[in-house]
Parts: C-alpha cells; sequence; structure tokens
C-alpha cells in the first residue's frame, strides 16, 4: 500500500512537472509567434519597393567578395583586496586580475561574445562556501552566440545561446551574477521613447565552475524565467524601468541542497545524495529603476526589487531590495559615486548556492555602502564597498558576517 502511494505521488508530480514545463515553452513560442506576426505585416508593406529594386539592379560577376568578419577586443585590470568574516568563518585576500570581452560578427545577424577573467589570488580562507571560497584561475563570465532574427527600427527578435549572465535578469536577490547555459528568446516593440519586451530562459543552473553538482543517478537540474519588461526614455536626463519575472528552478542536485543548508535554506534527508530541498522554488520577482540627471553635475538613481516564492510559506518565502546612488562631477574630469542599499531576504525565497555571498546568501537582513572615484581622462577607478548581515530566523550555523573590498580597476581599452 505504502509503495503504490509513493508511485502515485511520482506519477502526480511528473504531471505537474510537464505541465509547467508546457507553459513555459507556449510562453517562449508565442514570443517567436507574435514577432513574425508583425513582421509579416510590414514586410508585405515593403515586397512591391523590393521587388523593383532586386529587378532595376544586376549582377554581371558570378564570384562573390570575401566576407570581413568585424573582430573586437577588449581588457582592463584590477588589483584589490577582500575581507570577510563571521563567528565562524573569515577570509581575507589580495589578487590581481585580468578581463577580456571579445566579440565576432560573423554574419550580418550573427555575432558572437565572450567575457573571462584571469585571476590571482593570494591570502587565507577558512569558509564553507566551496566553490565560491577565493582561488586562482580562469573565470568564465558569459560566452554566447546572438541571432537578431528580426532587426528593424521599432521591431527586434533576438535568439542567443550559450553561457547567459544572469545579471540580465536585474534580480541580484534571485542569481547572484554568473553564467548559466542556456537560451534566450527576446521581443522588443518601441522606439527612442519606450521600449517593451518579452524575454523567456532555458538554462540549467551550474556553479561559477559552469559544474551542475548532479550525481550520476540526478536527473539535469534547469532554472526557467519568463519576463516582461517596459523602458521609458521620454526627455534627456530621464529614465525609467519597470519589470516582472517568473522563476523557477527545478530537479536541483543533492549536493547543492547540502551546501545550501548552511547558507540559509530548509533541507530534509541529510543524507549525502538523498537531501532535497523542503520547498520548491517557483515564484515571482519585481521592481524597478530611476535614474535622473538633476543638473549638469549631479544625477541620481533608484533601484530595487522585491522577491516571493510561491511555494514556500509566510515568513520563509519574501525578499526586498533597495538601493539608490549619486554621481557628482568634480572638477579635473573625476566622478565621484556614492551608494548604499538595504536587503531582505528570508531562508527559502531563492537557493542559497545561487545567491550572493557578500549579502550572506539567504536568511539574511542587512546594509551596504560603497563609494566610487572615477578618473574618465585618466581611465581608472578606485572604489570600496562595506556590507553587514545579520540572521533573520535563529540558526545554529549562520551568524552575523560582515564583508569588506576595496579595488582598483582600469576602464576597457581596445586592443
Amino acid at each position: 500500500m505504502a509503495r503504490k502511494q509513493r508511485v502515485l505521488r511520482l506519477r502526480s508530480a511528473q504531471l505537474k512537472r510537464g505541465g509547467n514545463l508546457l507553459l513555459h515553452r507556449l510562453f517562449a513560442l508565442s514570443i517567436l509567434a507574435l514577432s513574425f506576426a508583425f513582421h509579416s505585416v510590414a514586410a508585405s508593406q515593403t515586397t512591391t519597393k523590393s521587388t523593383a529594386a532586386s529587378l532595376s539592379t544586376t549582377t554581371t560577376s558570378s564570384t562573390l567578395a570575401p566576407r570581413v568578419r568585424e573582430f573586437q577586443l577588449f581588457y582592463r585590470s584590477n588589483l584589490g583586496a577582500r575581507s570577510f568574516a563571521n563567528a565562524k568563518e573569515q577570509s581575507q585576500f589580495t589578487g590581481l586580475g585580468l578581463d577580456l570581452d571579445t566579440r565576432v560578427r560573423l554574419l550580418p545577424r550573427l555575432s558572437a561574445r565572450a567575457r573571462a577573467g584571469l585571476s590571482l589570488n593570494s591570502g587565507y580562507a577558512q569558509s564553507q562556501f566551496g566553490d565560491k571560497s577565493p582561488r586562482s584561475g580562469v573565470m568564465m563570465r558569459e560566452a554566447h552566440l546572438t541571432w537578431k532574427a528580426i532587426d528593424g527600427e521599432t521591431l527586434r527578435l533576438g535568439i542567443r545561446a550559450g553561457a547567459i549572465d544572469q545579471d540580465s535578469l536585474n534580480a541580484s536577490l534571485l542569481v547572484e551574477g554568473q553564467p548559466f547555459p542556456g537560451v534566450v528568446e527576446r521581443l522588443e516593440v518601441g522606439n527612442e521613447n519606450f521600449t517593451f519586451a518579452l524575454a523567456a530562459q532555458q538554462a540549467i543552473p551550474t556553479s561559477s565552475t559552469l559544474s551542475t553538482r548532479a550525481v550520476e543517478s540526478e536527473v539535469t537540474p534547469s532554472f526557467t524565467t519568463e519576463t516582461a519588461e517596459l523602458e521609458i526614455h521620454p526627455w534627456d536626463g530621464f529614465t525609467g524601468k519597470l519589470f516582472a519575472t517568473h522563476y523557477r528552478f527545478t530537479s536541483l542536485p543533492s549536493t547543492v541542497a547540502i551546501d545550501s543548508q548552511a547558507l540559509g535554506n530548509t533541507i530534509v534527508e541529510l543524507g549525502p545524495n538523498t537531501s532535497r530541498f523542503r520547498y520548491e522554488f517557483d515564484g515571482f520577482v519585481a521592481g524597478g529603476e530611476l535614474n535622473m540627471r538633476l543638473s549638469n553635475s549631479l544625477s541620481w538613481s533608484v533601484s530595487g526589487h522585491m522577491l516571493q516564492n510561491s511555494k514556500a510559506p509566510e515568513t520563509y518565502r519574501n525578499g526586498q531590495l533597495v538601493r539608490t546612488e549619486f554621481s557628482l562631477a568634480l572638477p579635473g574630469d573625476v566622478d565621484l559615486k556614492p551608494g548604499a542599499e538595504m536587503f531582505f531576504l528570508e531562508s527559502d525565497a531563492t537557493p542559497g548556492f545561487y545567491a550572493s555571498a557578500e549579502r550572506g546568501q539567504t536568511n539574511r537582513h542587512g546594509w551596504a555602502a560603497d563609494l566610487g572615484l572615477w578618473f574618465r581622462e585618466e581611465r581608472f577607478k578606485v572604489s570600496g564597498r562595506y556590507a553587514e548581515a545579520d540572521v533573520i530566523n535563529t540558526s545554529l550555523i549562520q551568524t552575523a558576517q560582515r564583508y569588506f573590498m576595496i579595488r582598483f580597476e582600469t576602464f576597457y581599452e581596445k586592443l
């Protein structure tokens, strides 16, 4: 009888996952269908003109000119130090880094981009964060191909495949900026004053080393998002942005669950191959950003987002972040950029393994302040950041933590 009940629960879960996957695929297909419908209408209006133009020109040569691929390579360097400490862990190190940004146009509507960083670190670390601990080596930031299926003035459709930088979600509480292998479809409609966009993503959540952390008997995890976004630019010196995203993690590996327990999440079955999260991760993120130029030398921005995991109970599922920043132009072509933020992230709003380390992952609330000096003429900047994060719900593992960083960094230069 017990075995029959387990089989029925398993079949029910499989049907539910299949239904959610079907809805996500329908959302992605609807983006493609809408874009091609708009494109067909626009194309029909120009068919006569394009046909006449093609008839009026003839090709007298049977050979094709060689295609010249556009290749750009940018680089920047940095030198910095970081310090992290709580009652049980600590880490202090200095590092030297080099970042490369390569962009190649393969075809008129097909391009490739890859960003990677080489870091050399030296210091001391006593940490339970695993692959989030500081280390030397080569780190992938993003690497993908982008095909612009439609590239008009008011209508654009792009498909991107590869290692996708999750900073594009504008939701740092949900996922710390790192690449996930996947595909993104994005449809944009608008002009110079406004842009409305729909996007869908199908990705595999990985660590910063692009490892899924799954063992042989586990299925491949997935991370899917659907986003609606509106950006307005009614006049010079003012930009506003609103967005809403549905997110879902599925089949996260047992090793990710074990690591995430120490980072604030609630898990069950503590075995190395049987651990799992108590609550699923299926919820919504909503937020926005406002940028204003207050004078010729002063600008101000405010941004934030709210996060809720609908599968977790109250007091376990919510998150909020609010940030403000000023930019003051000083004599000598120097910009002073002070900023501050407040954050709140309950224990099971998102998997702790993918959350921000400097904010303490999940089950945290706190604040951060940063200051930057940008030397535009000399092409470098100096910045510092300090953050404190305390525990929301009492934990035997987590304690209050402090994070400090100072960095010297050049601007990107073209080779």
